[in-house]
């Protein structure tokens, strides 16, 4: 099934990209027993639901769509992200856009962490899985990222009079300042 949604989103894909889906997937049931690729290798053979190509990538043999066989929130990054003319996006710019779309941004970080559909090709950089990343838009893409100034998360520390460990830090976006001390 997980299989079935990654090829839904992209016709075609090598069998390390899909174990990469599939470990993505169930990672949140912290569940690490994904068959090596081999094994994956030879399922895909002998299923007759999926057709091996001449160059090794797996494609399902009958037409999958996303929009049937994706929930609602994968569809949303489905189409976000398709509509980038690069196909890829910095996290800001991808919450935003999804967010923007209804999905909960509490729902938008545990998609980000285990959706077999979405690909992490570099740091702060997400695209959809089989995705083939321009190096030279990724490069823009970084130079784009190092020129933003990061919100300050920590706003102090230090120690208290009576021996406690202080903090006060943002959480969120809203900018709310919480003070946390320690025993």
């Amino acid at each position: 099934n997980v299989s079935r949604k990654m090829l839904s989103v992209v016709r075609t894909l090598d069998v390390p990209s899909l174990r990469r889906g599939i470990r993505r997937q169930y990672r949140v049931r912290r569940i690490d027993l994904v068959p090596p690729v081999k094994v994956l290798d030879s399922f895909f053979h002998a299923h007759p639901d999926f057709e091996v190509l001449a160059d090794g990538k797996i494609r399902s043999r009958e037409q999958l769509d996303y929009r049937l066989l994706l929930g609602d929130v994968e569809r949303v990054f489905v189409e976000v992200l398709e509509s980038s003319p690069s196909g890829m996006m910095d996290r800001t710019e991808l919450e935003e856009a999804v967010t923007t779309r209804g999905v909960n941004p509490n729902t938008f970080a545990v998609f980000t962490s285990y959706s077999p559909i979405l690909e992490h090709p570099a740091v702060n950089a997400w695209c959809l899985c089989g995705h083939q990343v321009d190096p030279a838009k990724l490069e823009a893409l970084r130079g784009i990222l190092a020129s933003r100034t990061r919100q300050r998360r920590t706003v102090a520390y230090g120690w208290e009079a009576d021996g406690r460990l202080s903090l006060a830090t943002v959480i969120g976006d809203r900018g709310l300042d919480c003070i946390f001390c320690q025993d």
